[in-house]
């Protein structure tokens, strides 16, 4: 007699929100249904902590068994619970590499929703089948045909969308719906699928309870408790970069900003559009044939593909600023400037002679002078920065150049 064909599922797998239907098409009598021990004990541990995902998952294995015993289908519990130290290495693959072992020793098909997964079981010899569970538009992405600038979910409460521009926004709510947890889990769930399955996004941060990617021109943040006290997702959109040209900046200010050995500084309020400015100026020296890096916290602006986007390696950094001028950088746009350290990488690449363009959260070109001091001593600030563009609204403000009077032992802003 032939053995049974075996299917076992892995977490994903039993969340996946088709699994009913995928058991009612494609599993019959003839053959089995495996759930590890260890999946079952992770959606208890979940449960027991209050997640919604583990009552979710739970509830969802009840209704399998039900459908399955009705089929005639056998389902069966295997494995053995997982050490302590097993959990603890959860989050760095260890479950996963028990579940292949698991299946490849009953000789079962895995069934996954995780890309990665599915491929290294391949690798291992393993059949696999990979329930793709992306959703042709996620969300959100309904608001962002509308103007939207920013888009904040929160559990309980009722989308909020941010629309206009940098210049002028609105905010506005969708009265339609009010978020609860299981649709913020969902909504949290098809967003790390999405970014997953596109080979051009990426995880930013990825911590217990606190989440940022990279989703095309989006920067996404998702926060659980404990770190939050409600299921929250927050999405960021990025403008439209503008040319150089459009900020109207004429005189001795501009051709400071063109000429290539001069350090700039750009400083504003939150989304005042630093960033945007920081971009237009790395896309212009790109334009003009230059070799164009970037150091960034979040590695998210929107640039061309000739322009090489570092983050910080091993988060320092002074070590990305080195490989920075290894490769030959002869532009490097810095996002941004929060520690004496950050400032500290900026000024070894302007002495190397690399032209330097900083980002920094400041309310205005006194203020951003006033946190440089903390860094440096004041009279070498000129030697270091060239310019400071303050930007507000997505205009550059005002512009000045730093000046020391010796005799004096004073710095002053000269506006232009």
């Amino acid at each position: 007699m032939a053995s049974k064909i075996k299917y076992l599922f892995d977490t994903s797998a039993i969340l996946f929100s088709g699994i009913e239907r995928f058991v009612m098409e494609n599993i019959h009598a003839t053959e089995e249904i495996l759930i590890p021990e260890y999946v079952l004990s992770e959606m208890e541990n979940q449960a027991n902590s209050g997640r919604e995902i583990g009552i979710e998952g739970l509830n969802r294995l009840k209704k399998i068994r039900m459908f399955v015993t009705e089929k005639g289908v056998e389902m069966r519990i295997v494995g053995r619970k997982p050490t302590l130290e097993e959990i603890q290495l959860a989050k760095k693959g260890r479950i996963d590499a028990l579940i292949k072992d698991l299946a490849k020793m009953e000789k079962a098909t895995l069934l996954t929703c995780d890309f990665v997964q599915c491929k290294s079981a391949e690798v291992l010899g393993i059949d696999c089948i990979h329930l793709d569970q992306r959703k042709e538009k996620l969300f959100f992405e309904k608001y962002i045909n509308s103007g939207a600038l920013e888009i904040h979910l929160k559990e309980g409460q009722k989308p909020m969308i941010k629309h206009g521009t940098i210049k002028e926004s609105k905010i506005f709510f969708d009265k339609n719906i009010t978020l609860s947890r299981p649709k913020m889990e969902e909504i949290k769930k098809d967003i790390i699928t999405a970014v997953r399955s596109d080979g051009d996004a990426f995880f930013l941060t990825n911590q217990n309870s606190a989440m940022v990617v990279k989703y095309k021109n989006m920067r996404i943040s998702m926060f659980s408790p404990p770190f939050s006290q409600k299921e929250e997702i927050v999405i960021m959109l990025h403008a439209k970069t503008p040319p150089l040209s459009q900020y109207h900046i004429k005189g001795e200010a501009l051709a400071k900003i063109q000429d290539e050995s001069s350090s700039i500084l750009i400083c504003g309020k939150k989304r005042s559009g630093k960033t945007t400015l920081s971009q237009v100026m790395a896309i212009y020296f790109n334009d003009k044939k230059r070799t164009v890096k970037t150091i960034e916290r979040f590695r998210d602006m929107n640039l061309p593909p000739k322009i090489s986007q570092y983050s910080f390696l091993k988060k320092d950094p002074e070590v990305s600023a080195g490989f920075a001028y290894v490769a030959g950088a002869e532009v490097v746009c810095f996002d941004n400037i929060i520690k004496k350290e950050d400032f500290d990488a900026c000024r070894r690449l302007s002495d190397c002679g690399i032209k330097t363009i900083c980002v920094m959260d400041a309310k205005s070109t006194a203020h951003a002078v006033e946190l440089l001091s903390e860094f440096i001593e004041p009279k070498k600030i000129p030697s270091v920065i060239d310019l400071i563009v303050c930007m507000e609204k997505g205009e550059a403000a005002k512009i000045s150049k730093i000046n020391y009077r010796v005799g004096e032992d004073a710095l002053e802003l000269e506006e232009l």
